[in-house]
């Protein structure tokens, strides 16, 4: 992965694009949470699809489940280089089935 900014979780509020000028390329940890109607490998095989159709350099996957096993959250250290980049990834991401939110 190449080297880029990185954004601290109290750097991102929301939309970025919003409320704060970011320098791009920025390298984040992306988290996304799901329902685990689907096994692990699927869930992070669908999420591998998304970054790689969308150029997004990414390693590091960690899995967490909730305390009542209800959800897992998936998390990547990624790395975006535009800010349309960064739109792409997350109008794709809201496609992924069982997905409940992505940060």
């Amino acid at each position: 992965m190449k080297k880029g900014n990185i954004l601290a979780d109290s750097d991102i509020n929301g939309d970025l694009s919003k409320d704060r000028k970011v320098d791009f390329p920025v390298i984040y940890n992306l988290k996304a949470v799901f329902d685990t109607k689907l096994p692990q490998d699927i869930l992070q095989r669908n999420m591998e699809l998304v970054l790689e159709e969308a150029g997004i350099g990414f390693e590091d996957f960690h899995f967490r489940k909730s305390g009542k096993g209800n959800f897992v959250s998936i998390s990547a250290k990624v790395r975006i280089d535009s800010e349309a980049q960064f739109k792409l990834l997350y109008e794709k991401l809201k496609l992924l089935p069982g997905l409940k939110m992505a940060i």
